[in-house]
């Protein structure tokens, strides 16, 4: 989960578990967001697994980012079904759509039908913050 608030000029995250929010800004796309994982060895191999999560246990711990919103900033707030393929071009094509809020879902589907292309099969979902 990643609950995303804006208040006035400022941005507050508190998340859990591996959705990320991403801010596009100047043309860069910086992860705000940890994932709440750790590595095991499986079978001798490396292996990374959730070790907090939304229906885990009543004991979660929840990280907290905020920060200044800026004009043009763009949040990308997503599952990690959308992040696996997800890139800075991929934002740098819809970028002019996505501010101008024209055909915003479609946009949505169309990026959530090229991450399925790519290979994804994890649950996918996607919304955009225009400021």
């Amino acid at each position: 989960m990643s609950l995303f608030m804006l208040v006035r000029n400022y941005y507050f995250i508190i998340q859990v578990g591996d959705s990320r929010v991403y801010l596009y800004r100047e043309k860069r796309l910086h992860q705000l967001t940890v994932d709440a994982s750790t590595t095991k060895l499986k079978n001798g191999r490396m292996k990374q697994y959730l070790n907090n999560y939304l229906g885990k246990s009543d004991e979660l711990w929840f990280s907290c980012e905020n920060g200044e919103i800026l004009p043009q900033d763009i949040f990308v707030i997503c599952s990690d079904g959308f992040y696996h393929y997800f890139s800075e071009n991929d934002m740098r094509q819809y970028e002019t759509m996505i501010r101008k809020k024209q055909r915003t879902n479609e946009v949505c589907d169309i990026l959530i039908n090229t991450m399925m292309e790519r290979g994804e099969r994890d649950n996918i979902s996607v919304g955009f913050v225009t400021v």
